[in-house]
């Protein structure tokens, strides 16, 4: 079975010859097939594949539900309402067993099966003799055959409510007296029990009250029947009798009771113009009302309260689990959310990490519904209509938006119509997008996102298009670019869209980190202040003077490139070779064995260096590459050699021309500009000068110097190590 990950596999093994091959719900074709090979439980079943191999179609099929079924199994065994969950509840067989069930036997009858309990199918039951749940229970662990006039939609709908049932213990809404009262040992749920229930009772709801869905009735897990049988709305239900929706399949009397409680409750709390007191309302019929304190809400105080708000929900919670999905993860930063493992292995019975998930995306499904939908079929509080406003008007705003937006998008559009602060809005975000996506987010990306010191988002236009090679970040700025980040802006677009973090490598962390520093280095007018800037950073400028005339820079400008190569030289010998050999002219220039000879090296040496060399001037001066020096240029030497640059591209490359259009362009001599010449020709070309007449300008993007090869892994990752770029509005949507 190599490359099969089974997580529970031992603690199935430990019980699996209780489980026939039946208990797996595959299909019959598949189960047949099993029976052949002699196959009649699960240990026969793990035998044969570990000795026989799998290699036909149908054992493919149940290798993955053996898979299934191992990855829900812990040492108090299998937990089968997960298993049938995790494949659809889809069912072959009147064949099963769950935890749920086993405590029912002969013994512990419980409750009658029957029509009313379970539809058509329980009345099919219950004149096969299996008219208890007990007796139900002990005939599905070893099985129940074809029973007379049950057919495949009898069958479907019992499996149905059999699950509703299940669930319904397992979640602690049902009970063994809760279903004793409900369907009575002894009554025949054709005859006379719904006798027994009022009938009709009279509601006086105002016009805006009838219109209200049925989900604010709190009727619980038959609120989908009750929509699926055209009771949409309050006025639906107000105007039918109890013994018309005791009449509906599956619906029993506590749950009829429950929904005249509601809507009397509902009656009592409306006033002569339709508003509800929701204190009242929800005091009636038991169910907290959230957030606890009734406060006059805007929009920062909103998006401070969804962080209360949730807390006060886990209070009101009883599973174990959804108090810690609420506690160690809903309610904390992204970067310090317990992991699903972390929850489920807590536990004082731990529980799978699947488990924990399918409960985690329950809750949050139940929540977005509550708060979008006014649905609380499944979740046993309530919230304040002014809070639930703010969620209603965000679903609004993004309906005719696609199903996934990008950060940036949501963040703007919540801005806008929440009116919220975005400083405060991002602190919040995380909790807020739990609810908009229906996932608890853990990358480091979204709190990259939300940390955006908000100055950062309210930079001018001039701002954003500062290079990141002016900034002190090293080689960040050079492999930043080759992903088409070049700018201060692309960087802070590309964090609000969650397309990068500092979970994509080394050079990202280093450029959002230093982020710091550029709001370190913002004026009272939020504009970046380049004097700061290099104050703070403790970066040096050079030249250490600025030329003061076109003749001084000319005359200097051997000297002051040999200071930058100084400061941080790309090779260790880069300023020697520069002066022995690049600056000079070609009279007083040493060869390359000459220089070599200086500096106790090799000819092949020098001129590898030399040619890095060049390389490294070109981009540090040329293009600005401030981050790759270490260093800041001062602006005049800067401007000039920009002009130099278009001169020279004036010049065709031609020395002589070139020479007399920087003369001309700069009002010099033509002696004035000889002593730079060589300098400014190594550095536009990447050859020093020599008796050539015309030269060809160095190519663009050179290689500077050996990258390491696995900051390009590390930038390869980002896609699965941070944020999708794009936001899933699951919340917001209905099916969700």
């Amino acid at each position: 079975m190599s490359g099969v990950k089974l997580t529970g596999f031992p603690f199935l093994v430990a019980r699996a010859e209780r489980y026939p091959v039946e208990y797996l719900q595959i299909p019959s074709g598949t189960k047949d097939a099993l029976r052949e090979q002699g196959i009649r439980n699960v240990a026969d079943l793990i035998h044969f594949i570990g000795s026989q191999g799998y290699s036909a179609p149908e054992f493919h099929r149940t290798l993955d539900a053996l898979n299934t079924l191992a990855s829900v199994s812990s040492p108090a065994g299998p937990d089968w309402y997960a298993y049938w969950e995790a494949r659809g509840f889809e069912f072959h067989e009147m064949c099963l067993t769950c935890h749920e069930l086993e405590e029912f036997d002969e013994n512990t009858p419980v409750c009658a099966i029957n029509r009313e309990s379970f539809g058509n199918a329980g009345a099919m039951l219950a004149r096969a003799g299996y008219d208890t749940l007990g007796a139900l229970a002990e005939g599905l662990r070893s099985g129940i055959g074809d029973v007379a006039g049950m057919g495949g939609k009898k069958r479907a709908d019992f499996f149905s409510r059999l699950v509703d049932l299940v669930y319904g213990l397992r979640e602690g809404q049902l009970s063994a007296g809760s279903l004793s009262s409900r369907f009575p040992l002894g009554v025949d749920g054709d005859n006379g029990a719904r006798d027994t229930v009022k009938a009709t009772m009279a509601y006086e709801f105002h016009e805006e009250v009838l219109g209200l869905g049925i989900g604010v009735l709190h009727a619980g897990a038959k609120t989908k029947a009750l929509i699926a049988a055209g009771y949409r709305n309050v006025g639906d239900l107000a105007a039918v009798g109890s013994s018309t929706l005791i009449a509906l399949p599956g619906m029993g009397r506590s749950t009829v009771r429950k929904i005249e409680k509601s809507l009397q409750s509902l009656q009592d709390a409306q006033d002569e113009a339709g508003n509800i007191d929701w204190d009242r309302y929800c005091d009636a019929i038991d169910i907290p009302l959230l957030p606890v304190d009734n406060v006059a809400l805007d929009g920062n105080s909103f998006a401070a309260m969804v962080g209360v708000t949730l807390g006060e929900l886990g209070q009101t919670l009883h599973d174990p689990v959804l108090q810690k999905i609420i506690a160690g993860r809903i309610s904390k930063p992204p970067h310090h959310r317990e992991t699903l493992e972390d929850i489920g292995s807590s536990l004082p019975e731990p529980i799978t990490r699947e488990r924990v998930r399918q409960k985690e995306a329950k809750l949050l499904s139940a929540l977005a519904a509550g708060l979008v939908n006014d649905d609380y079929a499944h979740l046993e509080v309530h919230f304040r209509p002014e809070f639930a406003d703010y969620w209603k008007r965000a679903a609004t705003h993004f309906a005719d938006a696609e199903e996934d937006i990008t950060f940036a998008a949501l963040v703007d559009g919540l801005i806008e119509i929440w009116g919220a602060d975005r400083a405060i809005l991002l602190e919040h975000l995380p909790l807020i997008a739990t609810v908009i996506t229906g996932e608890v987010m853990t990358t480091s990306a979204f709190g990259d996102a939300t940390r955006l010191d908000p100055r950062l988002l309210t930079l001018s236009e001039a701002d954003r298009s500062i290079p990141l090679r002016h900034l002190q970040i090293g080689r960040a700025a050079r492999a930043l670019r080759r992903h088409g980040i070049e700018t201060i802006g692309d960087l802070i677009s590309s964090i609000r869209q969650g397309t990068v973090s500092r979970a994509s490598g080394a050079h990202y962390r280093t450029a959002i980190a230093h982020l710091d520093q550029v709001v370190a280095s913002l004026d009272a007018h939020r504009r970046f202040d380049r004097h700061t800037y290099l104050e703070n950073t403790g970066v040096p400028a050079l030249p250490e003077k600025d030329p003061s005339s076109p003749a001084d820079f000319m005359q200097n400008l051997a000297a002051n490139v040999s200071e930058i190569l100084a400061a941080n030289p790309p090779r260790m010998r880069s300023r020697e070779i520069f002066v022995l050999r690049t600056a000079r002219p070609i009279a007083t220039r040493l060869t390359m064995e000459k220089t070599a000879e200086v500096l106790d090296t090799y000819g092949p040496s020098v001129k590898r260096e030399e040619t890095d060399t060049l390389e490294w001037l070109n981009e540090v001066i040329l293009r600005g590459d401030h981050a790759l020096a270490g260093i800041a240029l001062r602006p005049v030497f800067t401007r000039t050699w920009q002009r130099i640059n278009e001169v020279f591209d004036e010049a065709n490359g031609d020395a002589e021309l070139f020479q007399r259009y920087l003369a001309a362009t700069f009002g010099i001599e033509e002696s004035d500009v000889e002593p730079a010449m060589p300098t400014m020709i190594a550095i536009l070309t990447g050859y020093p000068y020599g008796r050539l007449g015309r030269y060809t300008r160095m190519s663009v993007d050179p290689v500077l110097e050996e990258e390491n090869t696995s900051i390009d892994e590390d930038v390869k990752e980002v896609a699965a190590d941070t944020m999708p770029a794009r936001i899933k509005l699951k919340g917001f949507r209905r099916t969700h």
